[in-house]
C-alpha cells in the first residue's frame, strides 16, 4: 500500500513529506488551497514537483473539448519531470475520453485516469494506456455501492498491465484501513485524515507517563 497526499497546500507537502509516496490535486483542491490562474497554479505545482521528486505529482486537465484537452495535457506534463496528468475517464456529458488517455500515453506522457465510479470504467481507462486508475471510493459509497468491491475487481482484472490502482475520494481513517488490505494499492487522503491517523488519546497518555518517570529518576 502507498499514500499519496490529496492536497495542493504546501505547508501539508511539506509536514507529510515523510511518509506521502506522491500528490494527487485537482480544480478542487487547487481551489481550497486559494490558488487563482494558470501563473499561480504552475508556481505552487511547479513547487510541489520539486519537493516530492521524483515522485508522482498528479495534475488534472480542466480543458475537455477535444481540440483542447490534448494541449492542456502536455501542458501540464512541462510542469515537471514528475508530473503526472490526470484525464477524467468522461467529459461533461458523459462521452468517454479514453482515446484522450490512448493518445497521450502513446506519446509518453504517463495519465491517471480519474473520477472513475466503476470497476467497468477503470479497466476500460487501463486498457486504453492509463498509467493509474483512480477510484473515486468516497462518492461510490454516496450512491450506496461497494468501493472495496470495485476496487478489488479492478485489481484483479487489470493484473497483467502496469496500471496501479489508486483509492481516491477517501473520507474516514476507516476507509484508508480498508482499503490498505486490497493488494498493491494507493491511497489518496488529505491532510485532515492523515492527521487523524496519527492520533490517539492512549498514545499521549503513555509518552507523557515516560516522560514523567524520565523526569522523576533524573533523567531529564
Amino acid at each position: 500500500m502507498k499514500l499519496w497526499l490529496d492536497s495542493a497546500d504546501i505547508e501539508a507537502a511539506r509536514r507529510w513529506n515523510c511518509i506521502a509516496r506522491g500528490i494527487t490535486t485537482n480544480p478542487v483542491v487547487l481551489a481550497k488551497a486559494l490558488l487563482s490562474g494558470w501563473v499561480d497554479v504552475e508556481e505552487r505545482l511547479s513547487a510541489l514537483c520539486a519537493l516530492y521528486n521524483p515522485r508522482p505529482v498528479s495534475i488534472q486537465v480542466w480543458q475537455l473539448a477535444a481540440c483542447d484537452i490534448l494541449n492542456n495535457a502536455r501542458q501540464l506534463h512541462r510542469v515537471a519531470h514528475n508530473a503526472i496528468v490526470k484525464v477524467p475517464v468522461v467529459d461533461t456529458e458523459g462521452q468517454h475520453l479514453l482515446w484522450a488517455i490512448r493518445k497521450l500515453s502513446e506519446e509518453g506522457i504517463m495519465v491517471n485516469a480519474t473520477a472513475c465510479m466503476s470497476a467497468g470504467q477503470a479497466i476500460m481507462a487501463a486498457e486504453a494506456g492509463a498509467r493509474y486508475v483512480s477510484i473515486f471510493c468516497g462518492r461510490i459509497m454516496d450512491e450506496g455501492s461497494n468501493a472495496l468491491e470495485a476496487l478489488t475487481a479492478t485489481r484483479n482484472a487489470i493484473d497483467p498491465l502496469a496500471t496501479e490502482v489508486v483509492a481516491g475520494s477517501i473520507r474516514t481513517v476507516g476507509q484508508v484501513v480498508e482499503y490498505s488490505g486490497v493488494p498493491d494499492i494507493i491511497i489518496t487522503a488529505p491532510p485532515d485524515v492523515l492527521h487523524k491517523m496519527t492520533r490517539h488519546a492512549r498514545s499521549a497518555e503513555t509518552v507523557r507517563e515516560f516522560a514523567d518517570e524520565a523526569e522523576r529518576i533524573g533523567l531529564t
